[in-house]
């Protein structure tokens, strides 16, 4: 985890350090929370803190951490050495692969992105969905 996440998991509180009015959320997604309202869950301290550009070489994997910031500030992703990326939510592979349903910074994500269409990636697995090209994600003007 980032440390840019974690006073949310220490408090317990998904929606710590977040807009009051995200930049970006899709209308599934508020029909979901008429029903569904995340409330608060269990703290934890995370084993590893995670920042961009830390080799995860001794943890056995020919791999690099990128901080993705867009979805939270925190976002991180996984950038292995065949250019493959797991970018947890910031992209979002359910339907049309495209930036999550719900972004709290719209100009942070699409700095993310233009970050990441910079890297020669050949994959990406998202936090949903199904896995994709990344030159299929397109951003709407």
């Amino acid at each position: 985890m980032n440390a840019q996440d974690g006073e949310r998991v220490k408090r317990g509180d998904w929606s710590w350090g977040m807009k009051l009015t995200l930049d970006k959320f899709g209308l599934v997604f508020r029909m979901v929370t008429l029903f569904i309202r995340p409330g608060p869950f269990e703290t934890f301290v995370p084993d590893v803190w995670l920042e961009d550009g830390q080799s995860l070489a001794e943890y056995g994997v020919d791999a690099t951490v990128l901080q993705l910031p867009g979805h939270t500030k925190g976002s991180i992703g996984v950038l292995t050495a065949e250019h493959v990326l797991y970018c947890g939510d910031l992209l979002d592979g359910m339907g049309r692969p495209s930036l999550e349903f719900f972004i709290d910074d719209m100009a942070a994500a699409t700095s993310s992105l233009t970050r990441l269409r910079s890297l020669g990636i050949t994959r990406v697995f998202p936090g949903h969905g199904k896995a994709f090209a990344l030159d299929r994600v397109r951003m709407k003007r």
